[in-house]
């Protein structure tokens, strides 16, 4: 009991009571500070994004894209070199392969106009 009314004796002073204010916001600071950037650091190291196309339906082999894809920002690390550019139109592109919901659009999965 002794220790818990030194406590508030303590903190009832403003002085101190700033001080440990003070002390817990940069220690949230810092704890902050510390997040955020181990969370840009990684960003980083999955490259730049890339805008590309992706599929909004499941394709089989022959089916027209027109419609059929949406625009997606992806990390450049985990996008294939012939992936087609997000602003590119694909109007009379038709499949070559099945293509599946969410996957990005490959040169290699065009057949042509069609």
């Amino acid at each position: 009991m002794r220790l818990t009314r030194y406590r508030l004796r303590a903190l009832a002073r403003p002085a101190r009571r700033w001080a440990v204010g003070l002390a817990l916001a940069s220690v949230t600071f810092a704890l902050v500070h510390g997040a955020v950037g181990r969370a840009e650091a990684a960003r980083a190291r999955w490259g730049e994004q890339r805008s590309v196309r992706v599929a909004t339906r499941d394709l089989q082999p022959g089916d027209p894209l027109a419609g059929a894809t949406r625009h997606a920002d992806r990390p450049g690390a985990v996008v294939a070199d012939d992936a087609i550019d997000g602003e590119r139109p694909l109007d009379g592109e038709r499949t070559a392969v099945a293509v599946l919901a969410g996957e990005v659009v490959r040169a290699g999965h065009l057949a042509g106009p069609g």
